[in-house]
């Protein structure tokens, strides 16, 4: 584990996109507690991020929420603890939403406003955002809505709320798939001005796969994604949704839905031909590099019915 944990680092280190660090953060923190490795998950955190400023603030309490989905409340609460020692100094980091989320969860005082100096810029938004997960993690759905619906915020910034709120009702099976249709929503409908993250739209296509959304939704929200790779994750996403859901052979054709020439795309090659591993001769027509993905798949497929 403590090769495993160097690789990850490094693998993670050398993303650039603060989003997509941070994204990716999330997805080993969640696979690390699932592993009985959480305590890990805070380790990389502190360590890919070593200033105690914000980014290394929403880290933390990024990991800890991921704890906490996991069942693993100790190892959460050493998170949070060590995120809130950040806030005791002077010039302290602005209150991150996943901190603000994680203490109300715990039950953890907030640290006070600095008396003297003002908040740091944003604050008051981030409260708000971690507010929302907060309450949704506490399964108050009336108040977390009412709260990430609020029109003074901007259209983004609402974006970011429903999809906390989407993700965190992944752990109730009573919420459905109520929330992550409003988030869909949200992120679907006609806005002025700069436009959503992409990273943004690509978790929220992932949380809604996870939620069991329609193909046709989860389609229609990866359209919106302009980045071409992130795009096709989204596609992907649906597209594994679509084989999952189906009791029969899925057609061939479905995987032109997933964009082109992508590494999802041979991904999407490869999973078609490990659920039908007799249609080699299909597979075998395939352009270059989509047919290697296809020939790992139909090895992979065969096995599996051995």
């Amino acid at each position: 584990w403590d090769d495993a944990q160097k690789e990850i680092h490094a693998a993670l280190h050398g993303i650039r996109s603060p989003e997509a660090k941070l994204e990716g953060l999330r997805e080993v923190a969640h696979r690390l507690a699932v592993k009985g490795q959480g305590a890990r998950a805070t380790a990389l955190a502190s360590s890919l991020y070593p200033t105690p400023d914000e980014e290394k603030a929403e880290a933390l309490g990024a990991v800890g929420l991921e704890l906490l989905a996991a069942d693993k409340k100790d190892l959460a609460t050493k998170a949070s603890d060590q995120v809130l020692s950040l806030y005791t100094a002077k010039d302290r980091p602005a209150l991150a939403p996943s901190v603000v989320a994680l203490a109300m969860v715990l039950n953890q005082e907030l640290p006070e406003a600095p008396k003297k100096n003002k908040p740091p810029p944003g604050e008051d938004g981030f409260k708000w955002l971690g507010t929302v997960e907060g309450q949704a993690r506490l399964k108050q759905w009336g108040e977390a809505q009412q709260n990430a619906q609020d029109t003074k915020f901007p259209p983004n910034e609402r974006l970011k709320a429903l999809t906390a709120l989407a993700g965190a009702a992944l752990d109730d099976k009573t919420a459905g798939t109520t929330y992550v249709t409003l988030a869909i929503e949200q992120a679907l409908a006609p806005q002025s001005g700069r436009p959503p993250s992409p990273w943004l739209l690509l978790r929220l296509a992932r949380i809604a796969a996870r939620a069991g959304v329609t193909v046709e939704s989860l389609q229609s929200l990866a359209a919106v994604i302009p980045d071409r790779e992130l795009r096709g994750r989204a596609q992907l996403a649906a597209f594994q949704v679509q084989l999952a859901q189906s009791k029969q052979s899925v057609d061939v054709k479905v995987i032109d839905t997933v964009e082109a020439h992508t590494v999802s795309a041979w991904l999407a090659h490869e999973e078609w031909a490990r659920r039908n591993p007799g249609q080699v001769g299909v597979v075998k027509k395939w352009e270059p590099a989509d047919r290697a993905f296809g020939l790992l798949g139909v090895a992979l497929g065969s096995q599996a019915d051995e």
